[in-house]
């Protein structure tokens, strides 16, 4: 099974940005979740799975007995708080120089993340990005 998930802005989906199911060693690394509809899930008995420096629009829901690894992920105070983006409601969803929660503060994935979503290598500082943007500075 396995499987990877990485890299994406998934903004105002109808459903929830990101569901699990029945998987096995998934990886859900460094994507960027605003304004979906429904909670981002991992359900029927999806196991091993790692949901690692992704930034959400709410926090993780696991069902059904599921088992997850959580680590350096970021939640959103609601699921339409743009304060870390340059301009979310127009989909920029680049990190804005003062989004300190999401700067550095990620876990460094290596060789599984080693780009962001436009192909800027990671990390651009001491550490990387939490969400698909890795913050590039001039």
């Amino acid at each position: 099974m396995g499987g990877i998930v990485r890299n994406n802005r998934i903004a105002i989906c109808a459903d929830a940005g990101i569901s699990v199911i029945k998987n096995k060693d998934g990886k859900i690394y460094n994507n960027t979740l605003y304004s979906n509809r429904f909670t981002p899930d991992v359900r029927v008995s999806a196991l091993n799975v790692k949901y690692i420096n992704n930034i959400l629009d709410r926090p993780l829901n696991l069902r059904d007995g599921t088992i997850v690894t959580q680590s350096n992920n970021l939640v959103l105070s609601w699921p339409s708080d743009g304060s870390l983006f340059v301009d979310a409601p127009r989909y920029n969803f680049h990190l804005k120089t003062t989004a300190v929660l999401a700067i550095d503060r990620g876990y460094n994935l290596g060789s599984e993340v080693p780009i962001d979503f436009e192909g800027n290598p990671r990390p651009q500082g001491p550490a990387f990005d939490i969400g698909a943007d890795e913050l590039v500075k001039y």
